[in-house]
């Protein structure tokens, strides 16, 4: 028999973590339906989670406590993000949510590449096995893409996986 206490929590983990997939699935349809750009649309993403941490105090007393050197890597990191974010959008809004998410799906094959360059951790093929685990999927979703809209999935921007149609770049990043 499983404790009341945790059966509860593994109750709320299961649900935060269903909402959490309903909101990364519906990002990519988010970002096509918005009609901004990728850069505003990104700066005003990132201005609205600032605006929402202001409120958050323990999240200040958390930044208060750390070294000069732990805000600089976390600095770096918010400007990956942003990078990630500002090309994931760009290809939302240069193709469709599929292309997109497809792009998506692909990070695991790149990480198995990068991940060991950056902790300093010997290659494990199994994890580029794993990876490469999605190509089936990813094939069935260019299969069934307009030709325009492939071009978009070959010239890789920002090293994230996400893409920029070069053809289509005055069109409105």
């Amino acid at each position: 028999m499983i404790d009341p206490a945790e059966r509860a929590a593994r109750t709320r983990a299961w649900l935060q973590l269903h909402f959490c997939v309903v909101l990364w699935g519906f990002t990519a349809i988010f970002g096509r339906l918005i009609s901004l750009p990728a850069l505003p649309l990104v700066w005003w993403r990132m201005t609205l989670v600032a605006i929402a941490l202001l409120a958050v105090a323990k999240f200040w007393r958390g930044v208060r406590s750390l070294s000069a050197r732990q805000l600089a890597i976390y600095a770096g990191i918010g400007v990956l993000v942003a990078l990630h974010w500002l090309t994931f959008y760009g290809s939302i809004k240069l193709s469709n949510a599929s292309v997109g998410a497809t792009c998506m799906a692909l990070m695991s094959v790149l990480m198995a590449f990068v991940e060991p360059l950056i902790v300093r951790r010997k290659f494990d093929p199994r994890e580029l096995l794993f990876g490469l685990a999605v190509i089936p999927g990813v094939l069935l979703v260019i299969g069934g893409t307009p030709v325009a809209m492939r071009l978009v999935m070959r010239f890789p921007c920002g090293g994230n996986g996400h893409v920029v149609n070069f053809e289509n770049a005055q069109s409105g990043l």
